[in-house]
């Protein structure tokens, strides 16, 4: 019993170190792209960031009706993803 026991908690520790960690794609987003989907989420589907040129993004996200009250800072980190993926 005790060796089974022995043999159980290393795993289970393994597991357990493995579902903490972020994924490798989570780890790989920047800030922008995170609260680009954190906010931008909420109320629709994503659209994707090459549906706009680059410099149409912030005039898009400066008329857009804002129910999340993006702050000038995320609003700006989420702006900068967009066009950096163009």
């Amino acid at each position: 019993m005790m060796k089974k026991i022995i043999t159980i908690i290393p795993i289970l520790l393994i597991i357990g170190a493995a579902c903490t960690r972020p994924s490798f794609k989570q780890s790989r987003m920047s800030e922008g792209e995170r609260l680009f989907r954190a906010n931008c989420r909420a109320c629709h589907v994503l659209p994707k960031p090459d549906q706009k040129k680059a410099d149409e993004w912030a005039t898009f996200l400066e008329n857009h009706p804002d129910p999340a009250a993006l702050s000038p800072e995320v609003r700006s980190l989420i702006v900068t993803y967009l066009q950096g993926t163009n």
